[in-house]
């Protein structure tokens, strides 16, 4: 995209766009693909690398799914991947709303035009389906866990609520603190939200002392069992458990696509146990 997206590319970029998917200029958006691998030539048995994407478009899906891509390859074949990668980026068309583009990269061209969205009419059945496939934050697989309870999130997000969010892992709390997000899409959420929240975070000092007179109006995602004591007092914390998450994940995606195909006269789910905790 020529380097850096230009001052006036951002105008013409938010003024075409959905608000909720506007540019912040306060804002970067990080994606991380984490490589450990085993090593017996190193002391602690392993070495990790990293390979990191930096974006000021709040695009999750598209760069997840472009990191995912890139880094395996980099993995295997080195810095020469990186370099072609960079070069094909930069020639990159700034993106415009409404405008389908062809975009190179690694030898292959990214471009995806699913019509299902754009008749006349669609059935709500449908919807979903294209949602738990396609969200933009897999918000239907994230928030799976608890949907007996989604308008209750819906709520907490819409107030600005504090909301914590504890999993095993960074990919999964990250997922489900950008599904809590899209939960009022099209509205964009005017409030801090850190998808992965660490000890080195500029904010932790002040997001986890204990004489705090109001919680801060933030979402965060956390994965460090030392966070359990710190928000204690908060008054939303959800939390996975590590070992029941594809359990639970799996019961409700065949509950959802039996739903689908037999949708009732009220709509509403039957028989759903949800068995992840929620204080």
């Amino acid at each position: 995209m020529n380097g850096k997206i230009t001052k006036s590319e951002h105008l013409k970029y938010n003024e075409s766009c959905p608000y909720a998917l506007q540019i912040d200029p306060d804002y970067y958006f990080g994606f991380v693909y984490f490589r450990q691998v085993k090593c017996s030539d190193i002391p602690r048995g392993y070495f990790q690398k990293s390979l990191i994407l930096l974006t000021e478009l709040p695009l999750i899906n598209f760069f997840s799914q472009l990191l995912n891509f890139v880094a395996p390859n980099y993995f295997l074949h080195g810095k020469p991947v990186l370099e072609s990668v960079f070069s094909e980026i930069s020639a990159w068309d700034p993106p415009v709303s409404g405008v389908i583009l062809k975009l190179f990269v690694a030898g292959h061209v990214i471009k995806e035009v699913d019509s299902s969205l754009t008749l006349p009419a669609v059935h709500e059945p449908d919807l979903f389906k294209y949602f738990l496939k396609n969200s933009t934050y897999f918000f239907v697989r994230a928030l799976l866990p608890w949907l007996p309870e989604i308008q209750l999130l819906w709520e907490l997000i819409f107030l600005g609520e504090p909301v914590v969010v504890m999993a095993s892992s960074p990919t999964v709390c990250s997922s489900v603190v950008q599904s809590l997000i899209s939960l009022i899409w099209p509205l964009k959420y005017g409030y801090d939200y850190r998808p992965f929240f660490t000890i080195q975070d500029n904010e932790f000092k002040e997001y986890t002392s204990s004489k705090l007179e109001k919680l801060p109006n933030v979402v965060l995602g956390v994965t460090n069992p030392f966070f359990i004591r710190r928000f204690e007092n908060w008054p939303n914390v959800l939390r996975l458990v590590q070992g029941e998450q594809n359990a639970v994940h799996s019961k409700y995606l065949s509950t959802l696509y039996l739903y689908f195909r037999n949708v009732n006269s009220t709509g509403s789910f039957v028989g759903c146990e949800c068995r992840a905790s929620q204080n």
